[in-house]
């Protein structure tokens, strides 16, 4: 399997290199794409923070994956909603054993709307 591209990118389509900030009580979205697979079918895209599997956890609330797999990738959305600062932390986003790549989400206070 030769994956050439993972990668994930924020709302506003921007790659994320290494650390991305977001204002408390905000929507978190982001995207991981996989692309340019070739010699195999593209594999389910899996989402952690920390260990954590987040594709079906229920326990936290608010968070949503939705996973498209594409003829050469695929692409999966993560939605956190309200986001808390205890949703800070390093969120890997993979696919199989050979796609991996991680951020560090960190929540700021924002400014407080009045």
């Amino acid at each position: 399997v030769v994956v050439r591209t993972i990668k994930i990118v924020d709302e506003r389509h921007q790659e994320v290199e290494d650390r991305i900030f977001y204002d408390r009580g905000s929507t978190i979205k982001l995207k991981c794409m996989v692309e340019d697979i070739v010699g195999e079918q593209p594999e389910y895209i899996i989402w952690k923070k920390g260990n954590r599997m987040l594709n079906y956890d229920t326990e936290r609330g608010g968070i949503s994956v939705r996973t498209d797999l594409l003829a050469n990738g695929a692409q999966s959305r993560l939605h956190i909603a309200g986001a808390t600062f205890t949703d800070s932390g390093n969120y890997t986003c993979m696919m199989g054993r050979t796609a991996k790549t991680q951020i560090e989400l960190q929540i700021i206070p924002g400014e407080t709307a009045e």
